[in-house]
């Protein structure tokens, strides 16, 4: 038991990235989201009928 402060600390250490990885991924995908939403109208599907241009 006495490399258990190490062992504690490098599971903390590994929780703090992992959780900013993530954190990072959802504040990412949260801006991706937006920007394809101001890029692409909502009425911009096309019907089979009309031809494409």
């Amino acid at each position: 038991m006495e490399h258990a402060g190490f062992i504690l600390a490098s599971f903390g250490l590994t929780f703090l990235v992992v959780a900013g990885v993530l954190a990072s991924i959802v504040i990412d995908h949260r801006a991706l989201k937006r920007e394809l939403a101001r890029l692409s109208p909502v009425d911009t599907r096309v019907s089979p009928d009309q031809p494409r241009s």
